[in-house]
């Protein structure tokens, strides 16, 4: 992958999870070249505190906003993506960065797998309403994906997925599954974006073991603590674990690989679980869970009607 260090003015970017960490950091390196940067957040109060470090920066000349988003409410996915559509014309970038690990068993507001309520199927929700948005200037998606989905060796059903069913349940691989799912729907999406003949690019970026972000809060504050020597000798600092995504956010498109994953700048192989039958099967797993959640959904109409509408974006 290039780096183009070219400017970003003019451009608008997206940041899901920009209130800490990764996300926020991204956030400064994009605006220094001159993105407009969307920043989203479940707590105001937080999202407000992000906004005004962005803004506190010099000499920096795209604009700052903030949106309401939690990942883990359907309804809430739908309005953001819905003040996004009436507030901008276009968007060049979208990085899929928020995320959790490790949480106890729990299910989001619908009824999805806490894991893949926030780290994929909101982002795909969100991208499927806005894909528009994005090939209006050929834009690209970038998921945050972890060198941990190799933690998953097989594929839960659906149903367990959304709470219908018992099961053996470990928040290590319901975070590894995770981002299993987000390197088979990279590569699912990479093969309906080159059928569609579509400009935009879509791939997911392993920044590595990076300090300094949030992963890590649900773990039990001993074990954090007892940790905190061996994570500052092996991992990387913030600025160095978003160069990836910088560099996929700025890079030419053409020296981008459709479907790919990045690390440190490079492309790497997926693992064995990344086939295409896997990546089809759970491309139907998104498209059934919202299909469940808009039956179930009090919207009103008109507002089921469209959700109905974006969900059979890719179908």
């Amino acid at each position: 992958m290039e780096s183009a260090g070219s400017s970003m003015e003019g451009k608008v970017v997206i940041i899901t999870g920009s209130t800490s960490g990764i996300g926020l950091q991204t956030a400064k390196d994009l605006r220094q070249l001159g993105a407009t940067i969307i920043v989203t957040c479940r707590d105001e109060v937080r999202g407000r505190a992000a906004v005004e470090a962005l803004q506190s920066m010099a000499e920096c000349t795209g604009e700052v906003h903030m949106l309401s988003l939690d990942l883990m409410c359907y309804n809430s996915i739908l309005e953001f993506c819905r003040e996004v559509r009436e507030t901008f014309e276009v968007i060049d970038v979208l990085i899929c960065n928020a995320g959790i690990m490790g949480k106890a068993f729990e299910l989001s507001s619908d009824g999805i797998e806490s894991h893949m309520a926030t780290n994929l199927f909101g982002h795909y929700v969100i991208i499927n309403n806005l894909f528009d948005h994005l090939e209006r200037t050929s834009g690209r998606i970038l998921l945050v994906s972890s060198g941990l989905y190799k933690g998953a060796t097989h594929m839960p059903l659906t149903k367990q997925l959304m709470g219908e069913d018992n099961w053996d349940y470990d928040g290590r691989f319901a975070y590894a599954f995770s981002k299993l799912a987000i390197n088979l729907y990279t590569s699912e999406m990479a093969r309906i974006l080159k059928r569609t003949k579509s400009n935009v690019k879509v791939v997911c970026i392993r920044p590595g073991f990076v300090r300094g972000t949030e992963l890590g809060r649900e773990t039990h504050w001993v074990l954090r603590k007892a940790a905190a020597p061996l994570i500052w000798l092996f991992s990387k600092s913030l600025q160095d674990g978003t160069q990836s995504l910088v560099m996929a956010s700025t890079a030419p498109s053409e020296s981008l690989e459709n479907g790919g994953m990045y690390h440190d700048g490079e492309l790497e192989p997926f693992n064995e679980m990344v086939t295409e039958e896997n990546a089809k099967t759970l491309f139907q797993m998104l498209q059934t869970m919202e299909n469940l959640l808009i039956k179930r959904s009090k919207l009103p109409k008109d507002a089921l009607d469209e959700a109905s509408k974006f969900a059979c974006k890719f179908v």
